[in-house]
This record gives structure tokens, C-alpha cells and sequence, in this order.
């Protein structure tokens, strides 16, 4: 969805803009391509809820006696990915 997403608004810009001559247009659809490209590029499929959780749950480094706290706070508040991470 995100790749539609990045497209779609590429093709809009390009719709928005005023005729150019031959060579302008060319170097306008260019830079949007080079954009488009690039924030796919930069768009992590992998940071999903898991990874997020892990990354949370790595960032609270909870000691040992809060661990026990921490995972019951989890569960209760339907964080399950938080809790297995």
C-alpha cells in the first residue's frame, strides 16, 4: 500500500504541473521518479509491530524484579507483542 501510495502522489504532482517543452519534462519526471524511488527505498517493511515491540521491550530493559510487573502491565493492557518480546 505504501508503494501505491508513494506513486499515486508522485503521478499527482506531475498531473498538477504546467506543460513543459520536451526536455524539462523529461528531467521533471526524472526528479520524481528519483524521489519515489527513494522513499521506497526508505520505507522498512520490516519494522512491523513485532520489531517495534522488541525494540520497546530492549529500550525498557526491565531488571529482574520489575520483569514479572512489566509482563502482567502487558497483558493486561492487550499488549501481546510487547509481552512476547
Amino acid at each position: 500500500l505504501h508503494h501505491r501510495v508513494i506513486w499515486w502522489v508522485a503521478a499527482a504532482i506531475r498531473e498538477g504541473l504546467e506543460a513543459q517543452d520536451g526536455e524539462s519534462r523529461m528531467l521533471l519526471d526524472r526528479a520524481l521518479v528519483d524521489a519515489a524511488l527513494r522513499s521506497i527505498a526508505a520505507h522498512d517493511e520490516g519494522d512491523r509491530l513485532e520489531a517495534t515491540a522488541l525494540r520497546l521491550a530492549s529500550a525498557l530493559d526491565p531488571q529482574a524484579s520489575e520483569l514479572a510487573i512489566l509482563l502482567v502491565e502487558a497483558l493486561a493492557d492487550r499488549r501481546l507483542a510487547l509481552f512476547i518480546a
